[in-house]
């Protein structure tokens, strides 16, 4: 309906798992490796699992179009099976020829013999299960037993399960702890962060056609908050929205068009509410005039009084450590001495960072920064890109990413805690919450100690990384310099050059082959790491490498 007025070829958003509208993030990249890694080993099992609407669905056509010629695939896709039932769908799928209502037995025997055959002839059989958290225990046993089929030299069949969360919990049951030894490689694909949102959407509606931005920053913020990075959400309600847009023939789709939709569509979140909330200045007012004559009335009365044992506590604590505000003032982080006042009765400043003078600077000013700055990602990017020697992105920090690969560098798209950021070790930009439930972007630069030092709005400031964890919820993007071959996943026994080059970086970082598999010296490299010991050199592994071997990249802890 709204195709010709946004210039489009076909609909942009269709729930439909069409490959070539497949956005192929960085999580769904290191999903596609596992899947192709998988299948590349003798037998086993390959586990992807992730939330409903991830996209695994998608990615695994994209893997279907990636498979060898010689590959026979059964792909199962409603598993509400009984272990007989499951049998005969497999040889459905494989056009085996078996008797009406055969047994158990029957089956597995014919199922053994085309295996036989289909290796005798050169092919590689696999088999795929959708929605396998649907599987019952003795399925999944019915199916470890499958793999049991082999030659002297390899198995004849390789499965591939697809499920939600809950299937990692099934499989770490002790009565399928054979068929979990057997899983070869697996990977959870998460939700989008808020630029691969943005990305997302650009990408979509350039497959369908469209040459220029439709939805606003702002918008795009709130397909974001109301879908929490889900594809197939993403799918309905910017098809909605358009449709939206197109009835108030509106060439750009608003946050209120978003919002209207998502009510529309039952994904309606607390943002809303908030907004409404954020309106009423009077609440505001009167919560804000209370809240002030209180803490006037402590930091008058309670402060005359017990000034001198605060002094004497003071005195007495460790050496405080300092960083620099935004307005240029030393900030010291108070002694935990300080601390011990408030439950021996003393009154103390509220919040314990301080000024080097002394007079109190407490977290609410810095949530007033927050809400008062514009944290633009693209200046977030700017500053980062800065410490690589890099300048002038596109204006559209859609296209970022997509300009960095010009420059021989990628985008890492992440979620974690403030190990994981520590432990990649690189500059990062980081979306925080402000009090206001806006979003804002920063510029981490560098970590010393408890101190973080940001770039706000292209500000720098200095301040205890416990106060900026407060408002972060774990997703962040690093930027780094891929591999000569640009390939941004390295897998066992592939292409020679890009395992001379890994052999040379783990050979520089201190884990020389010396006989020994590539697989198993990166397996150990990634558990001294830290890292995931999957034996896949992936995007982390490679910035881990980088970070030890050349001395020219930008890292974040000092």
């Amino acid at each position: 309906m709204y195709e010709s007025f946004f210039g489009l070829k076909e609909l942009p958003f269709s729930i439909a798992p069409d490959p070539r509208y497949l956005y192929m993030s960085e999580r769904h990249r290191e999903a596609l490796a596992h899947l192709l890694y998988g299948t590349g080993r003798d037998g086993g099992f390959v586990l992807l699992t992730g939330e409903v609407g991830t996209g695994k669905t998608t990615v695994c056509r994209r893997f279907l179009q990636k498979l060898p010629e010689n590959t026979d695939v059964a792909f199962i896709v409603h598993p509400r099976l009984t272990a007989r039932e499951l049998l005969a769908t497999i040889c459905d799928e494989l056009a085996i020829k078996v008797r009406p209502h055969a047994s158990v037995k029957a089956l597995i025997d014919a199922i053994n013999a085309h295996l036989l055959e289909a290796n005798a002839r050169g092919r590689h059989v696999v088999l795929i299960i959708d929605e396998a958290q649907n599987l019952s225990t003795d399925v999944l046993e019915q199916l470890r037993l499958l793999t049991n089929l082999e030659t002297d030299r390899r198995k004849l069949l390789q499965i591939i399960l697809l499920g939600q969360p809950e299937l990692q919990d099934m499989l770490a049951r002790p009565e399928l702890r054979q068929l979990a030894q057997r899983i070869t490689a697996r990977y959870h694909l998460d939700a989008l962060s808020l630029a691969e949102v943005d990305a997302y959407i650009t990408y979509r509606l350039g497959v369908a056609g469209c040459r220029r931005p439709v939805f606003s920053r702002g918008a795009v913020r709130r397909v974001y908050r109301h879908t929490r990075g889900i594809p197939r959400l993403i799918n309905l309600l910017c098809d909605r929205a358009l449709l939206g847009a197109y009835g108030e023939e509106s060439p750009e789709v608003t946050p209120a068009i978003v919002n209207k939709a998502a009510r529309e569509l039952g994904l309606a979140d607390m943002a809303i509410r908030l907004d409404s909330w954020k309106k009423n200045w009077f609440v505001r007012g009167v919560a804000g005039g209370l809240l002030a004559g209180l803490l006037m009335w402590l930091l008058v009365f309670g402060w005359v009084e017990r000034e001198p044992a605060i002094e004497q506590i003071t005195d007495a604590g460790p050496v405080p450590q300092s960083g620099v505000s935004d307005t240029g003032m030393v900030l010291t982080k108070a002694p935990d001495a300080l601390q011990s006042a408030v439950s021996a009765g003393g009154a103390v400043p509220e919040h314990p960072y301080q000024h080097a003078d002394g007079h109190s600077l407490d977290a609410v000013q810095w949530q007033n920064q927050l809400i008062r700055a514009r944290g633009d990602a693209r200046q977030a990017y700017i500053d980062v890109l800065r410490l690589w020697g890099l300048s002038a992105p596109p204006e559209n920090e859609a296209y970022l990413c997509r300009w960095l690969q010009t420059q021989g560098m990628e985008c890492l798209h992440h979620r974690g805690n403030w190990r994981v950021l520590l432990r990649l070790d690189r500059p990062a930009i980081l979306p925080l919450l402000a009090p206001s439930g806006e979003e804002r972007h920063v510029a981490l630069l560098a970590v010393k100690g408890d101190q973080a030092t940001i770039s706000l709005d292209g500000k720098q400031l200095t301040l205890p990384a416990s106060l900026l964890e407060e408002h972060w919820d774990g997703r962040f993007t690093v930027v780094w310099r891929v591999p000569p071959f640009r390939s941004a996943v390295i897998r066992p026994g592939e292409i020679r050059d890009e395992q001379a080059w890994l052999s040379d970086r783990l050979q520089k970082a201190g884990y020389a082959l010396q006989g020994q598999s590539m697989q198993r010296v990166i397996r150990q490299f990634q558990a001294d790491s830290g890292l995931k010991a999957d034996g896949i050199a992936g995007a982390q592994t490679l910035i881990r490498l980088n970070t030890l071997t050349d001395p020219a990249v930008p890292t974040l802890v000092n």
